[in-house]
């Protein structure tokens, strides 16, 4: 091979190379723009799922929120509820509200009051400081029901009583219960010496016959008992005198409104 075309055989390799090397270049300039866009990508793409996180969490945080808020407002419902069914309750068919003063618990009995149509005009409020319900065990020993001659005067007659805390208060509510359902009563006590001594009138079953007798005394059981037509013992053990009272209230209660019921089935 003559020398000339050595040389250019050099020259055309060395050519050749070049554009093997610009077009290596232009390989790898283009695989640096893939790769910028990629990163690019992936940048944008990572900011997406950071701004989607933390919108995920603000949401959930919002949620978490209001559930908190709405679990507070079930258990005020709840507890609203809880307080008004125990405080308010139907016994006997009638309405019992219990109540506070100061740390004095009472039970008010709304009991009807009944037009000759049946309808109720109004309703009387009554005052129980036991629990009607659980007087429910007081022994009730009479002869069909407890009638009164309202035509003459009704006695509270107290015998031997035990000096108890609440003889006071029983005496009180007695007399206005039998106040509030239009009897004509009297106080009077069974003792003749101390009825001499006072202007406190001697009444017992025997000396007033004619008259509807509440004989107040202590004994060995709390109950209620029919000792004649017209006469009721209410006695009481160990200063027990409210529940002994209070049941003959709700005794006298209970035949009210089953009267009602029953005038209004006819």
């Amino acid at each position: 091979m003559k020398e000339k075309d050595k040389v250019e055989n050099i020259e055309n390799n060395i050519l050749n190379e070049e554009a093997i090397l610009k077009k290596e270049k232009q390989k790898a300039g283009t695989i640096g723009k893939d790769i910028i866009k990629t990163e690019k990508i992936i940048d944008n793409e990572a900011r997406k799922i950071s701004g989607g996180s933390k919108e995920k969490n603000n949401n959930t945080a919002i949620f978490i929120v209001l559930g908190i808020a709405v679990l507070i407002i079930l258990i005020c419902v709840i507890a609203v509820f809880y307080r008004h069914s125990s405080n308010n309750f139907k016994y006997m068919g009638i309405e019992f509200n219990k109540n506070y003063m100061k740390n004095i618990i009472f039970y008010t009995a709304m009991v009807p009051v009944i037009d000759v149509y049946g309808d109720t005009q109004a309703y009387k409020e009554i005052d129980f400081r036991n629990d009607p319900r659980k007087l429910k065990d007081v022994i009730v020993d009479v002869n069909g029901s407890v009638k009164f001659i309202k035509t003459d005067t009704v006695y509270v007659s107290y015998g031997e009583i035990n000096q108890c805390g609440d003889n006071s208060l029983a005496a009180t509510n007695l007399g206005f219960f039998l106040a509030a359902t239009n009897m004509n009563y009297k106080g009077a006590i069974d003792d003749p010496d101390y009825a001499n001594n006072t202007n406190i009138p001697y009444v017992n079953c025997q000396t007033h016959p004619n008259n509807t007798v509440l004989l107040v005394k202590s004994g060995n059981e709390t109950k209620i008992a029919q000792t004649s037509n017209n006469c009721y013992e209410l006695v009481f053990k160990e200063c027990e005198i409210l529940k002994a009272t209070e049941k003959f209230e709700l005794t006298i209660l209970d035949q009210y409104m089953k009267e009602i019921t029953k005038n209004k089935g006819n």
